[in-house]
């Protein structure tokens, strides 16, 4: 039988056959497919692969222990479970204001020596419902470094040269990027694909190395935006077909590696982009079964000779089509060409999480995420300092916004009367129009929403604080009130609305 002659289903049943039947044997440790080697050379013949502790001599083995050359006529190739070790020193020296995958990250928890890794990628918590259910995707050996548990902080520091090495500035950890979710783990669990149960398959060990911390995003439930830490769903400097945003995930198979050159491409905070080839799936390593196995294929960034090295820990392992397929996990020293990466699905189910992709964006709604730019709730006054770079009343509209803010967030969220006059006056609705205007000067505001208009809307939310607000707010509502109503009637965009704000700044009676 040739590979060759089967169809993909035919090619992915053979191999369940396969691993139930060459795993029977005593001292198989587990069975994987991939590139053969002969003379410690990698040949372009795929086969099966058993990976066992230890070779004998044909003489030492009972004849149950002999391994077949063949299977259902394909090649069995028995290779030694690889020797393998985790990374954790960074050189990416970049602190991104708005997180993305490829980022370095770090707990903080052991001085002198921090265990520094990658943001792999993004992640939403199956186990919330709320807005602020965003994840850091990262290994558990970067994550709960040190032994950190559930709650504990994790940082984006900033990294300076010094001389050949990179050390940490001590002033300045980035603040609380996150706080663990799940510590996950590190090691092999059982998972059986739900597709392959109908061709005989069952639960086995899948080596993972996963963990997840819950992003410090801070969503407004009056308005839906959030003033907290800001994603993208974006792998730094990823680029392929001309986009870094993750797509999707996706399951690797024998039948895929069959169909050709299966080339991947992963995003670390030490080495950055490279680009490599699965040489094989399902290996056996020392630290647990069924990994998916990385050739390298070109030079990464400063000629490092690897796929992956120390301090690219947890970064993903991404398709030609952007598809997440593995977290990267474990290298060999003596061979920097070879790396190993844990399967995505097994590694999501452990932690109870969906990967933050272009396929799972609709689902979010368009107060949470503008699907246009990957970008998760804009940070609306940033885009406002933006929007007001020049105007002259910049400094009065964001020092009165500042100094109300979080009284104002309280109010419509815990404040009865409050919460009614916002409700019923279609500000939450307003709101979404004028944010999205931040961005998209062009934005049309509507002049009415189940017949209230922006003026009106306004005017009920501005009575309800005049009656009650702070001191301090009833008088910045007295003073400031009218002319905010005036600019909103009959505007019909934001900057509709500015130009008719600076007109009633400078009229005789506000001079």
């Amino acid at each position: 039988m040739s590979l060759s002659t089967l169809s993909p289903s035919e090619i992915d049943a053979l191999y369940i056959r396969a691993k139930r039947e060459l795993k029977k044997i005593p001292g198989v440790a587990g069975v994987g497919f991939g590139y053969k080697v002969t003379g410690g050379e990698r040949t372009p013949q795929l086969a099966f692969i058993v990976d066992v502790v230890q070779k004998k001599p044909l003489a030492e083995l009972s004849p149950e222990e002999i391994v077949p050359r063949m299977f259902e006529g394909v090649p069995v190739d028995v290779q030694i479970v690889a020797q393998t070790k985790s990374g954790a020193t960074c050189q990416n020296l970049t602190q991104y204001s708005t997180l993305v995958g490829g980022a370095a990250i770090t707990n903080q928890k052991t001085p002198g020596s921090y265990e520094v890794g990658t943001l792999g990628c993004f992640a939403l918590l199956s186990s919330e419902n709320g807005l602020d259910r965003y994840a850091i995707l990262s290994n558990n050996h970067v994550l709960a470094a040190g032994g950190a548990v559930a709650g504990e902080n994790i940082y984006q520091p900033k990294r300076l040269e010094s001389g050949a090495n990179i050390v940490i500035d001590s002033d300045n950890w980035g603040g609380v990027v996150a706080k663990i979710a799940d510590p996950g783990q590190m090691g092999d669990y059982n998972w059986v694909y739900p597709e392959d149960v109908a061709g005989g398959a069952v639960a086995q060990p899948f080596y993972i190395d996963v963990a997840t911390a819950k992003i410090q995003t801070s969503f407004s439930s009056w308005c839906g935006t959030n003033t907290g830490v800001t994603l993208k769903n974006e792998i730094d400097g990823l680029a392929i077909g001309g986009s870094s945003a993750v797509a999707d995930i996706e399951r690797i198979k024998a039948s895929d590696l069959a169909a050709g050159t299966y080339t991947v491409y992963k995003v670390g905070s030490r080495t950055g982009r490279t680009t490599g080839h699965v040489s094989a799936i399902d290996r056996t390593i020392d630290a647990g079964q069924n990994c998916i196995e990385v050739t390298f294929d070109s030079a990464s960034c400063a000629g490092i000779v690897r796929f992956f090295d120390h301090g690219d820990s947890g970064s993903v392992l991404v398709n030609g089509n952007r598809k997440v397929i593995g977290i990267m996990s474990r290298l060999i020293d003596a061979d920097p060409t070879v790396t190993y990466a844990c399967h995505i699905h097994p590694a999501l189910a452990r932690v109870n999480v969906t990967v933050l992709s272009e396929a799972s964006l609709p689902s979010l709604g368009s107060d949470s995420i503008l699907k246009d730019s990957n970008a998760i709730a804009l940070n609306p006054m940033n885009a406002l300092r933006s929007r007001l770079q020049g105007h002259p009343q910049q400094a009065i509209i964001l020092d009165t916004i500042e100094r109300h803010r979080l009284e104002l967030v309280r109010l419509v969220n815990h404040h009865r009367p409050v919460t009614i006059a916002w409700q019923r006056g279609k500000g939450p609705a307003f709101m979404g129009h004028y944010l999205h205007a931040l961005q998209h000067p062009e934005h049309q505001i509507p002049a009415e929403i189940q017949g209230v208009s922006p003026a009106v809307s306004m005017q009920m939310f501005l009575d309800a604080l005049q009656v009650h607000g702070s001191v301090e707010l009833r008088a910045d509502v007295q003073a400031h009130g009218p002319m905010l109503i005036e600019a909103l009637q009959g505007a019909d965009s934001f900057d509709h609305a500015l130009s008719m704000l600076e007109s009633n700044f400078h009229s005789p009676e506000n001079r």
